[in-house]
């Protein structure tokens, strides 16, 4: 890609667990020592969750039941089994969030609705191929153990001024904390990097490009990036020539 010179003014603008429920759940109870009439009383439906991957999860949730409780952890090779008073099938997904290496948490749910028949054991297990879903970002369907957070890419607007000149803003992306502008090789994708913003706090960003060459057309996206070096796809595209 041919070297362009250009002036770069930059202006950033901010605008801007153990007692029954309603759910019917019993949890791990101990031998009271009651008489319970067995005709009069549901088969239970047992249910274990085991956790066979690499990863602790947090907060597991199935029918409203946790595993083994809100606010706790199910560790690698844990498992915790909670019995179901009911006279239906139970099916549902199981809604959990996975602790990333950088200490944030990302709120996941399994692919598979599991289906547990009425008065029969159980068992469902996470390893760290089992499928999950991302709750912020539906389209995020990856493998527990590499599923990780997904910045979306900024939605660019721009105004083409008379003096060679382009205005483009943009509106801030959830988790970035920085944000790039390229000028992109629309044959090779190759980026060249115009400029950086590092640490904004502003909600939405303008970026102003002088002295841009006529009879070209030049091409620029913006990504959006974070503090622990992940990037969002291309924004939307750029596209600018100015007359000879």
């Amino acid at each position: 890609m041919k070297n362009v010179v250009l002036t770069v003014v930059v202006l950033t603008v901010c605008i801007g667990c153990s007692q029954p429920d309603d759910t019917g759940y019993s949890g791990n109870t101990g031998n009271t020592g009651s008489t319970v009439d067995s005709a009069a009383t549901p088969p239970k439906t047992t249910v274990k969750i085991k956790n066979e991957s690499s990863r602790s999860l947090y907060s597991v949730k199935w029918q409203n039941a946790y595993f083994p409780g809100s606010g706790s952890y199910l560790r690698p090779g844990e498992s915790y089994t909670r019995k179901f008073s009911t006279s239906a099938d139970l099916s549902g997904y199981i809604y959990f969030y996975k602790i990333l290496g950088t200490g944030e948490s990302l709120s996941l749910r399994t692919q598979a609705f599991i289906a547990a028949p009425h008065g029969e054991a159980f068992d469902f297990t996470f390893t760290d191929n089992s499928i999950v879903i991302d709750m912020e970002n539906l389209n995020n369907i990856q493998s527990l153990v590499t599923i990780d957070k997904v910045l979306m890419p900024p939605r660019v607007t721009w105004t083409k001024l008379s003096n060679n000149t382009i205005v483009m803003r943009w509106d801030a992306v959830k988790y970035a904390t920085d944000y790039t502008v390229y000028e992109k090789d629309p044959v090779s994708g190759s980026l060249c990097v115009m400029f950086r913003f590092v640490k904004t706090q502003c909600s939405s960003m303008e970026f102003r490009l002088d002295g841009i060459p006529s009879g070209r057309n030049l091409y620029f996206v913006v990504r959006a990036s974070d503090d622990h070096y992940r990037y969002s796809e291309d924004s939307n595209v750029v596209s600018v020539y100015f007359a000879p």
